[in-house]
């Protein structure tokens, strides 16, 4: 999944990097791969995930329900 900005609006928009079902849940939305594949990150890479927990000085992050979970440092968090 990753941000493409429309060249002719200037509007961004979320690109789903997969072929499959779109489930649309109000805001949430999920993409059901045709097949299954594994994820191999690269640096730069715009991951959508679910904060499962909070803790004081890491978020543990579920990113799909097949995978383990996800452990994200508060230090490596930017905010607007």
């Amino acid at each position: 999944t990753f941000v493409e900005r429309n060249p002719k609006t200037g509007e961004d928009r979320l690109v789903a990097s997969v072929c499959g079902t779109v489930h649309r849940v109000n805001k949430l939305i999920t993409v059901i791969p045709f097949c299954e594949s594994t994820y191999q990150g690269h640096v730069g890479d715009l991951v959508v995930g679910r904060i499962t927990s909070v803790g004081t000085s890491r978020w543990t992050v579920a990113l799909v329900p097949q995978q383990k979970d996800a452990s994200l440092p508060l230090s490596g968090v930017h905010l607007p």
